[in-house]
């Protein structure tokens, strides 16, 4: 078996050896295989056949096709290499870094008066328009008078408590109130003589229970005296009836005298005892009249310090109130938020009427800069990053004769805008690295752009088979 191999290998190798000496010989003597060269005038008198044949072929065909197929391969090489920009391009127009600011009022109101003109020129802070809504006044001045009363009540409150302690009416404390809050003498007396009075009642009604105290004293006084008094007689008489106990046993004096004298004394025992229990009664009556005494000091005591309380509460709500309505009458006095140019001016009528968030006017800045705000398509979306460099091109301008703007992605909004022309969008903002267009054109705000977004880059060859990448992908295949 393996001489049969090798006899087949070695056959093999001899008949390429034969061939291999064949062409050395043949090349050899190329030179001597060609047949000779005939002259254009021999070339004439061949037949018809023999001269296509033998005519040699003209040199520009043979340049051409050697031309073509030299570019043919230097394209197949430059689309190997070369790359061209993958561009999504949005619509939208240029407009003011910190925007136009719209004027509109807080509530529905009436115009007092207008300080501006379209196209006039004004800085921050500068009246545009006075405004009246219908009650603010009398609102703030409602809560002004509710925020004094309030104070009014807490002052009269704390010296009340004050005065109660030391039981002195004099020592009355100096009204306090904030600066802005704007206190008559006339009302602060006012608010004294309704202390005093209060104080009065109190003081009166104490009086009243401190006198009945004094009277129960006295009473008791008169009875203790009157106590001491029996209990001298009742000695005096128990002698007595000692004595005539002695004088009856001896058979002296007669059972009457006895019992007569007898019950003199127990008259009198009892007149002691009598006497004991009122005694007890009037302490008892006079605690009560000083617990009395001092309940109505502590209700006073306590029911001032409840209203100083709801003074508070109310101090709190009226200031809030205050500057709230403060701030509601600030409001109606529209200012400008920026330096900038009155432009829409919606309303010249005095007293006329405007309703809440109406648009009056429009503010538009002018030292902010230019920026570009584009609608980007929900099927570009997922190939804009931030950063991309962009070119802007003007409609106001073409390109081909003023040139374009460049810029970059400055933001790209999160989720998806809906418009009525393309569907669902995404916003995105873009800075301009020139002001200028052409370094003389001026931009203004509002004017329509295109701008192409230089998402990727992908080679010449790559962009020529895509299509056919897509077919062949999307080839055989059943529905």
């Amino acid at each position: 078996m393996m001489s049969k191999e090798t006899s087949q290998l070695t056959a093999v190798k001899l008949l390429l050896l034969r061939y291999w000496q064949v062409f050395i010989n043949v090349w050899a003597i190329r030179d001597k295989l060609d047949p000779p060269k005939r002259k254009d005038d021999e070339l004439a008198f061949l037949p018809a056949h023999l001269e296509l044949v033998e005519t040699p072929v003209s040199v520009a065909p043979k340049w051409t096709a050697r031309l073509i197929i030299l570019f043919v391969f230097f394209a197949l090489i430059w689309s190997v290499f070369s790359e061209v920009d993958v561009v999504a391009t949005g619509q939208g127009k240029i407009i003011i870094s910190g925007y136009s600011k719209t004027i509109q009022p807080l509530e529905n109101s009436v115009v007092s008066a207008v300080y501006v003109r379209n196209g006039q020129d004004v800085k921050k802070g500068e009246p545009l328009i006075r405004l009246t809504a219908i009650g603010s006044e009398s609102d703030l001045e409602q809560a002004r008078t509710s925020l004094k009363s309030a104070y009014l009540a807490k002052w009269r409150g704390e010296n009340l408590v004050k005065i109660l302690e030391i039981k002195d009416i004099s020592n009355i404390g100096t009204f306090m109130h904030p600066r802005d809050l704007v206190v008559t003498s006339d009302e602060i007396d006012e608010s004294k003589n309704l202390l005093l009075n209060q104080f009065l009642t109190w003081q009166y009604k104490d009086q009243q229970l401190d006198l009945l105290m004094q009277q129960r004293n006295a009473e008791i006084n008169t009875i203790k005296t009157q106590q001491q008094k029996a209990k001298s007689l009742l000695e005096i008489e128990q002698g007595k009836l000692e004595n005539l106990g002695d004088l009856y046993e001896s058979r002296f004096i007669t059972e009457h005298s006895y019992l007569e004298q007898k019950a003199t004394v127990l008259q009198l025992e009892a007149d002691v005892k009598t006497n004991y229990s009122k005694v007890t009664e009037i302490e008892k009556s006079i605690a009560q009249t000083h617990e009395e005494r001092m309940t109505n000091t502590q209700a006073l005591i306590s029911e001032t310090l409840d209203s100083i309380r709801q003074a508070n509460e109310s101090i709190n709500q009226a200031s809030f109130e205050v500057e709230k309505n403060q701030q509601r009458n600030n409001l109606m006095l529209l200012t400008s938020p920026v330096d900038g140019t009155v432009q829409q001016l919606e309303t010249h009528t005095i007293n006329g009427v405007v309703t809440t968030a109406q648009p009056l006017m429009v503010i538009v800045p002018k030292e902010d800069f230019f920026e570009v705000d584009v609608l980007i398509q929900n099927k570009d979306i997922g190939f804009v990053r931030k950063g991309q460099g962009v070119i802007i091109k003007l409609d106001a301008f073409p390109y081909t004769r003023h040139g374009y703007l460049t810029g970059t992605i400055k933001s790209i909004s999160y989720d998806a805008i809906e418009d009525e022309k393309m569907g669902l969008v995404y916003s995105s903002l873009i800075s301009l690295d020139k002001q200028r267009l052409n370094g003389s054109i001026k931009l203004t705000a509002g004017l329509s752009v295109v701008a192409e977004i230089n998402t990727d880059k992908r080679t010449v060859i790559d962009y020529l088979l895509s299509p056919l990448k897509t077919k062949i992908d999307t080839s055989f295949r059943e529905r």
